[in-house]
């Protein structure tokens, strides 16, 4: 039962120390490419206040102990996915706050997803096909951006985006990237939608949409649940062609 509750505290504990890490980070880690000062407003964005982010993290951690918990992860690994899911936190705070993913964040994820890879099997061509991947990633969200922006004449997606993509497919490997891939715009289409909806009724608000926190997400759920998520796809393929 201690085991239990020092589990929780101290997932509670890394989520106040992620809130206040936040606060306290350089502030340059969250300027645009090509910004060389940061003004007052954006210091003021990165003062996130306590309601609702960090009550929010706090929240978010313990679910994450209780998820790792109920998939009897090995201990090492799920000190590595909960370190993971902590970067990712950020990652949503600071895209959602600034439209920002900073650099420092994408070098941690890598970090930890080549740690993770050791304790999950140190083989080699289980790194290649991570590394393959993250190409995949990168390169599938790097050219819709593109497309995107000929389309609509303005950036569509940020290089944060491509990178967070990659560094997924570094987590996740193959086929996680996929999953990852479609569900971060299962995931993004609601909001999206509201957002649509919104500039109809009101054509002067906002239409731009921080992607990285939908991806976020996507990372965290495939990480912790691919191979639930792979038998559910095969289920559901396997159902479809008996219908037909």
């Amino acid at each position: 039962m201690l085991i239990v509750v020092a589990q929780y505290l101290i997932g509670t504990i890394i989520a106040i120390t992620a809130f206040l890490f936040f606060r306290r980070m350089p502030v340059e880690w969250l300027l645009d490419y090509g910004e060389l000062r940061a003004s007052t407003d954006l210091y003021r964005r990165q003062q996130i206040p306590i309601t609702p982010y960090a009550i929010s993290m706090i929240i978010a951690a313990n679910l994450l102990v209780f998820l790792l918990r109920r998939n009897d992860t090995a201990l090492p690994i799920a000190i590595c996915q909960f370190l993971i899911s902590a970067v990712l936190m950020l990652i949503i705070i600071a895209d959602l706050r600034t439209r920002i993913i900073p650099d420092q964040f994408i070098a941690s994820l890598t970090v930890l997803s080549i740690v993770l890879w050791l304790l999950s099997s140190a083989k080699l061509p289980a790194l290649l096909f991570n590394l393959l991947a993250a190409l995949i990633g990168g390169f599938i969200l790097w050219a819709i951006s593109r497309i995107g922006s000929l389309i609509m004449k303005q950036e569509s997606m940020g290089m944060g985006d491509v990178k967070l993509l990659a560094a997924a497919g570094l987590i996740t490997g193959l086929p996680g990237i996929l999953l990852v891939f479609f569900m971060s715009f299962i995931i993004a289409f609601l909001p999206a939608l509201i957002q649509l909806i919104l500039r109809r009724i009101k054509p002067e608000t906002d239409g731009s949409m921080a992607f990285g926190p939908y991806i976020s997400i996507a990372i965290i759920i495939v990480m912790l649940f691919e191979n639930d998520l792979i038998a559910f796809w095969d289920w559901w393929f396997i159902m479809s062609f008996a219908a037909v």
